[in-house]
């Protein structure tokens, strides 16, 4: 029995490293496919970028899946997106939930400092919203796949939901560090709204709430407010905010996700997520692989046998 328990953590172990090749080899890919567009035309750059992204991340764990896990209903349902669930429930109660903590946070700054919002109204503009608005969907759902997805559902086979919560939610933070005006304390943020949006998974087992969270959160701060997401501005393309006050009010030009309102404002998320999934039983967690494929460790040459994933 303590074989097999070691055998599927290593199999879990061996899956997640090729998740992760998987997402570094799709964010390379999808970065040089749209890169044509990236100096003149910045947001059909982003839109080709993210939704090829998405697209070649969903077909890579696919097909890890299909390959190493051999699921009965199909690797979507697999890896979090099973639309038998209620979905759309999710996704409007997420999106709801993300724009209340951006709404508490802009609050505490208007308190404790100033807001300047101006408004941009023009067939143009509402072009962009548009876009804007499929360029949200398609990233949020693109980081959930990644990060609250397959690789993470292996890494909680492998170590358990606390340290794959906090080693996934670290990673979270660090791949937000090149984003313009990081700092130690954006990253620190960033990991905690990541380890929030954990938390949505494992009390769902399904990525429908944490993305609905992850995009509610991006489309309440850059485009109803105007404000930076995470270092970026150029999703404000109705409205335009402008924070002042303390860096640790505002964040500056990262924008809350470097403040300490925004800090205040993720550990809020913590019981808001608990308290939006009380009383609801959990979708079960897709079913460890069959002893037949799980990876076995061969005594003569102590090299693993792999051959099972998500």
């Amino acid at each position: 029995m303590k074989d097999l328990l070691a055998n599927r953590r290593l199999g879990a172990l061996w899956r997640f490293a090729v998740a992760a090749i998987i997402w570094y080899a799709a964010e390379f890919l999808a970065s040089t496919i749209a890169s044509p567009l990236y100096r003149h035309h910045w947001r059909a750059f982003e839109l080709l970028f993210r939704c090829v992204f998405l697209g070649l991340l969903l077909g890579g764990f696919s097909l890890l899946i299909v390959a190493a896990d051999r699921p009965e209903r199909g690797p979507l349902p697999y890896m979090g997106l099973d639309r038998r669930l209620p979905w759309l429930r999710d996704m409007g109660r997420g999106t709801l939930l993300g724009g209340i903590m951006v709404g508490l946070a802009v609050a505490a700054i208007a308190i404790g400092g100033s807001l300047n919002f101006y408004a941009t109204v023009t067939p143009r503009a509402l072009g962009r919203f548009a876009l804007e608005l499929v360029i949200l969907l398609a990233a949020a759902l693109a980081e959930e796949v990644g990060f609250r997805g397959y690789p993470f559902q292996r890494m909680i086979e492998a170590v358990g939901p606390v340290p794959a919560v906090i080693l996934l939610s670290a990673l979270f933070g660090l791949v937000h560090w090149e984003n313009p005006s990081s700092s130690n304390f954006s990253v620190i943020n960033t990991a905690l709204v990541g380890a929030v949006l954990c938390v949505a998974y494992l009390r769902t087992r399904a990525l429908w709430l944490p993305w609905g969270i992850h995009f509610g959160w991006n489309f309440a701060l850059g485009v109803v407010f105007g404000l930076p997401v995470s270092g970026l501005s150029e999703f404000a393309v109705i409205i335009h905010g402008k924070a002042h006050g303390p860096l640790l009010l505002t964040g500056g030009a990262y924008g809350i996700e470097g403040s300490l309102a925004g800090t205040a404002v993720i550990l809020v998320g913590f019981p808001l997520v608990l308290l939006a999934t009380r009383g609801r039983r959990p979708a079960p967690a897709p079913p460890a692989p069959s002893v037949e494929s799980a990876p076995s460790i061969s005594p003569a040459d102590n090299s693993p046998d792999l051959a099972s994933n998500q």
